[in-house]
């Protein structure tokens, strides 16, 4: 049996606590130095008003100078320790957090590859790549038509009989029939009116008239038989000019 146990520990306190009670006690001593500094003033004032009047008066004034100065002197020296010591709580509390921080994205990043391994993600994108070739056959599969499969050269064929028949249609063409010729139509002329005359200027009554004979049936054969004489001379004639000409 233990008779005398390990005393306890006190539990931390709070830095950011710690850090505050720092800081009021730095302001309690800025305040107190001040103090002392204008005290010290008072006695150096006190000392120069008695330096030739009473030396006793004066010795004493300046001994108590010594003395606020020396305080002053401490606690400056306190000040400075302590803020040093503010100081080094505020970077250790930074360091903490960062630390934390620094702790808890580890934690994160363990948790997410706790079950991710190189060898995983090898058999997941294998996988991936598998399912993808899937798809495209399964695509391909669907994108074939299901009718038969129509020549592209009979389809460009009968895409220009269209177009043929489409151009004979505007222009009145028929593809086995040649276009027929149109009769020539002159255009209409309108017969000059001629002036009329109130006396006419040939009296064709007064002329006299041409005889007017007709040949008759032997002479119109003998023409075209070739025995006429006259018409003979006509194409010996013509012969002898055409050879002169040669």
């Amino acid at each position: 049996m233990r008779l005398f146990r390990k005393a306890q520990e006190a539990p931390a306190e709070n830095p950011l606590s710690s850090l505050s009670t720092l800081k009021n006690t730095i302001d309690t001593l800025e305040k107190r130095i001040t103090h002392l500094e204008s005290l010290s003033v008072k006695e150096r004032a006190l000392a120069k008003q008695n330096a030739q009047k009473d030396r006793r008066k004066a010795i004493a004034a300046l001994q108590r100078k010594h003395m606020y100065d020396k305080q002053v002197e401490r606690w400056r020296n306190t000040q400075a320790t302590l803020e040093q010591q503010a100081f080094a709580i505020e970077n250790a509390v930074m360091g903490h957090e960062a630390f934390r921080a620094l702790s808890n994205g580890a934690k994160t990043i363990k948790h997410i590859n706790n079950n991710m391994t190189l060898q995983n993600v090898d058999d997941v994108m294998e996988e991936v790549m598998e399912q993808m070739d899937v798809s495209n056959a399964i695509g391909d599969a669907m994108a074939q038509p299901l009718g038969p499969v129509i020549d592209e050269d009979d389809l460009n064929q009968e895409l220009d009989d269209l177009q043929t028949e489409v151009l004979d249609e505007e222009f009145g063409i028929h593809a086995n029939k040649a276009p027929l010729a149109r009769a020539y139509v002159p255009p209409q002329v309108q017969p000059q009116q001629r002036p009329q005359l109130s006396t006419p200027l040939i009296d064709f009554s007064t002329m006299p008239k041409v005889p007017v004979h007709l040949p008759n049936a032997a002479t119109v054969e003998a023409i075209a038989n070739g025995d006429d004489e006259d018409i003979r001379n006509l194409i010996e004639s013509m012969k002898m000019k055409k050879n002169a000409a040669v």
